[in-house]
């Protein structure tokens, strides 16, 4: 079965680091005096070479993945943390964390509008709602007029507001697929690192 990927930076990263993988667990060599492709009836006699540009080669990769990849993950991630029932959890805990002033079923007041993290912890960015509207069990769907001036970014800083923010941010991280997408491929090239090392030294 083919290895289908849209992405190619992504392609090429794993699979060069499943090739490293599979070569050093195989127990695979080089010979040291040379390399021979009888296939292509060519022989290589500096085998120590090809190794040398092949590990270039997986280094290559991983910094074009990083290159074109590490925004994206973050704006990826961001909007699915936004999604509404993340928002909801994080609506129908605000009354116990005292950093988040939210009025979850009122027409008036603040409403979470988008969740995301900082380096210091998670951030919920807040409307100041004059009016909404509800579906059909008079919950509410979305806000339709606000007050820009009156919106306020708030830290889940509290322990109830840390609890919170690790529950969404793990259901996440386990249920949409961006951080699998982004960190999979990383997880392949460090193991193809250290299986070299072991390797080597071994």
């Amino acid at each position: 079965m083919p290895f289908q990927d849209s992405d190619p930076e992504r392609r090429n990263l794993m699979i060069t680091s499943l090739g490293f993988i599979l070569f050093f667990l195989a127990g695979g060599k080089l010979n040291e005096d040379s390399l021979k492709l009888p296939m292509l009836n060519i022989e290589f006699c500096r085998p120590e070479v090809i190794a040398v540009f092949t590990w270039i080669a997986l280094f290559w990769f991983v910094y074009r993945y990083w290159l074109k990849h590490s925004f994206e993950f973050v704006d990826s991630f961001s909007r699915e943390l936004s999604d509404k029932k993340y928002i909801a959890k994080a609506m129908k805990d605000a009354p116990n964390i005292d950093t988040l002033p939210i009025v979850p079923d009122r027409e008036k007041g603040l409403h979470i509008d988008r969740l995301y993290w900082k380096w210091n912890g998670m951030y919920a960015y807040c409307k100041y709602a004059t009016s909404v509207d509800r579906n059909s069990n008079y919950r509410i769907s979305n806000i339709t007029s606000h007050v820009r001036s009156k919106d306020v970014e708030c830290k889940f800083g509290t322990i109830l507001g840390w609890k919170t923010a690790l529950a969404i941010t793990g259901d996440c991280m386990f249920s949409q697929p961006s951080f699998s997408d982004y960190f999979v491929p990383y997880i392949l090239f460090a193991t193809a690192v250290i299986s070299g090392i072991v390797s080597l030294v071994f």
